[in-house]
């Protein structure tokens, strides 16, 4: 009699594969969302700093630096435009970011962020703090 000769898996063999595969999704599934939220926070971290920068950029402006006072706050909210309490300052920050902001993190897309500017009318100079830097995700 001729033995047949089979070239394919056996259930168990597909049962094993099958199981193992279970276990490192069981593992790994939880890091790789860590590691995809993290990117999310770090992305509206550096959009939040891009207005920092655009307000750094604006207040060098003579009229809008003139017009702004110290406390003015810059609103950064998601799914909104950059506000600010001086309206030639938020006029200038929406020439240079006209969308809304879409922040995508569970930490800053429901809280956002605030810049405030402060002034040093000793030495002319000013400090923007923002509600990020100390701020943990």
């Amino acid at each position: 009699m001729k033995k047949m000769n089979n070239k394919g898996f056996s259930l168990v063999e597909l049962i094993i594969v099958i199981a193992i595969m279970a276990v490192l999704m069981g593992v790994l599934a939880p890091q790789l969302l860590k590691y995809v939220e993290d990117s999310r926070a770090q992305t509206d971290l550096s959009a939040m700093s891009e207005i920092e920068n655009a307000t750094k950029i604006a207040l060098s402006i003579e009229d809008i630096y003139n017009s702004v006072s110290d406390g003015t706050t810059v609103t950064i909210a998601n799914g909104a435009q950059v506000a600010s309490s001086d309206s030639l300052l938020q006029a200038e920050l929406l020439r240079t970011c006209p969308d809304a902001i879409k922040l995508t993190s569970k930490t800053w897309g429901s809280t956002g962020g605030t810049i405030t500017i402060n002034f040093d009318a000793a030495a002319g100079t000013f400090k923007l703090t923002n509600s990020w830097t100390t701020a943990t995700p």
